[in-house]
């Protein structure tokens, strides 16, 4: 399954579980959760593994804050996310790297097409 495919599948599982049609198969046998953490969201938290899955990821509310730049603050809208991982699977280096991989990502979407 591809990047396209994978966010086709998110959209209609999470579409049929907002207006309450969704089948015992779609919310069962999934590895890893993303989790809104709230329009209102803090800026860090620390999300809870959902049994059987391996790691869980919180995306937390887009804010502008300072940030230095070249030697300037300036601002930049931040958005800061949070990952929990089942250590008895997934090393933890592994799962930094994946969240590394996902900020460089959203910092520049091209890279989604590389």
């Amino acid at each position: 399954m591809d990047v396209w495919q994978a966010a086709t599948e998110m959209q209609r599982v999470t579409g049929s579980a907002r207006d309450g049609t969704a089948t015992l198969d779609d919310l069962s046998g999934s590895t890893f959760t993303i989790t809104s953490l709230g329009r209102d969201g803090g800026l860090g938290a620390t999300p809870i593994i959902n049994h059987p899955e391996v790691g869980i990821l919180g995306v937390h509310k887009a804010r502008d804050m300072p940030v230095a730049r070249s030697g300037s603050i300036v601002i930049r809208r931040i958005m800061n996310l949070s990952s929990s991982w089942d250590h008895r699977i997934v090393d933890g280096a592994d799962g930094a790297a994946l969240v590394q991989d996902l900020k460089k990502m959203l910092e520049n979407p091209a890279l989604i097409f590389m």
